[in-house]
């Protein structure tokens, strides 16, 4: 009777663990069969496309192909985008700002103030001796804030330029309409002598102060020996003589220089009234 009872129980215990074996294996091969199956994932059921489909992005500037010649860059990125999205903008791979852009993407305008991101890079930006000034645009989706894509801008400063600065201090190269009341000069690296002129004819401006008929026929509004440590400033309240309708020039000089000749591009001349 004993080993009957012994015979059963073991049995038992016998078909109890084939039958969790089983079990294990059964449920092994589902889970299997689940996980090869094609699973959307949650950016698609959101309505997120993949990062291939969510746009593209183009970087440009009213100086593409030609020397910078203000400090402050106003640049366009022109996107598409199937989500919302926004951008990263970095000067020489810094990190300067973040912008929304419209939804469906379209034409967002960028503002670059050289002097601002020299302060964080750690360097000047604006001397002509200096390597390429690059803005990188990323375009970010919006949900997850992965980069989708990426396009950059350059652009070297070699031409002296002129700075218009307002009331308020701040520089009007942007287009701002506040009221002009100094122009700073920004001669280039290097450059030992300065001439701002001025004149009603556009011409003039064009020569190289080195023809004695252009002292004659401009107005010299500054000028002298330039040595690099602080650009030369001039206060527009005092030219209430000059009259209307007048353009003006920054020329600057390198006596080592073959033709050290170098002109900034002419510029209307914002005198108050």
């Amino acid at each position: 009777m004993r080993e009957k009872e012994i015979r059963l129980l073991f049995g038992s215990r016998l078909f109890l663990g084939l039958t969790l074996v089983a079990g294990i294996i059964v449920a092994c091969f589902s889970l299997a069969s689940l996980l090869s199956r094609d699973v959307p994932s949650v950016d698609a059921e959101a309505g997120f496309a993949a990062p291939a489909e969510l746009g593209q992005i183009a970087l440009h500037g009213p100086n593409d192909g030609e020397p910078i010649n203000s400090r402050t860059l106003l640049l366009n990125v022109e996107t598409q985008s199937a989500t919302r999205a926004f951008i990263s903008v970095y000067v020489n791979d810094v990190y300067l700002s973040t912008q929304a852009i419209p939804a469906g993407g379209g034409v967002t305008d960028v503002k670059v103030d050289l002097e601002e991101a020299a302060i964080r890079v750690g360097e000047s930006l604006l001397a002509t001796s200096k390597g390429p000034v690059r803005v990188t645009a990323y375009l970010h989706e919006g949900r997850t804030s992965r980069i989708v894509t990426f396009d950059e801008w350059s652009g070297r400063v070699v031409r002296p330029w002129i700075e218009e600065i307002s009331a308020a201090g701040g520089s009007e190269a942007g287009g701002s309409d506040a009221t002009v009341q100094q122009l700073v000069l920004h001669p280039r690296q290097g450059d030992r002598y300065y001439f701002l002129l001025a004149s009603t004819h556009q011409e003039w401006l064009t020569r190289q102060p080195s023809d004695p008929r252009v002292l004659n026929r401009t107005w010299n509004l500054a000028s002298g020996a330039w040595m690099g440590e602080r650009n030369p400033v001039l206060n527009l309240e005092n030219l209430d003589y000059l009259p209307e309708g007048i353009y003006a020039v920054l020329w600057t000089y390198v006596p080592e220089v073959g033709n050290g000749w170098r002109r900034s591009p002419i510029v209307r001349l914002p005198l108050p009234r």
